[in-house]
């Protein structure tokens, strides 16, 4: 089936536009890369998620260690405390 001269110019349209939301996406990409490596020093996303994991296992920690410090604080010297 052949297309005429306008549905060519739809379909070229169509196709300029796509391919320049794809620039636009891959220059947000290189961006937040970018981003990455400067801020984290990561590499690439896995890199990234790992260090996440283990960003967030050392705050789980920390919290943890932080309200069993509180709570043996409050055992001690609750008492004194209350007004």
């Amino acid at each position: 089936m052949a297309i005429n001269v306008d549905e060519y110019g739809v379909l070229k349209k169509r196709a300029a536009d796509a391919k320049t939301e794809a620039d636009r996406a891959e220059g947000a990409l290189q961006a937040k890369m970018k981003q990455l490596r400067d801020e984290f020093g990561c590499d690439s996303l896995p890199a990234a998620e790992a260090l996440l994991a283990e960003k967030n296992k050392l705050l789980a920690d920390s919290e943890a260690d932080y309200n069993e410090k509180l709570a043996a604080f409050q055992e001690k010297w609750g008492k004194l405390l209350d007004v």
